[in-house]
């Protein structure tokens, strides 16, 4: 699922899809991760706080996309 979003998020005319994919696919894991495994919002390595960042970025891309 990663890569294929990848894919999309590489080529110009499939970009946004791509990053709304992308963006659908983090806040899903988020969501169910938090319900399955909640303690590992705690984890020292960060497994699930290092997706907002991920989530912001792909909005500031998908927002500058058409700047481009």
């Amino acid at each position: 699922m990663d890569m294929s979003i990848g894919v999309l998020i590489a080529f110009h005319r499939t970009a946004a899809l791509g990053l709304a994919a992308g963006i659908a696919m983090s806040l899903g894991y988020m969501a169910g991760t938090a319900l399955l495994t909640p303690d590992l919002w705690i984890e020292p390595l960060g497994a699930l706080v290092k997706t907002g960042p991920a989530i912001v970025l792909m909005g500031v891309g998908l927002a500058m996309l058409d700047n481009r």
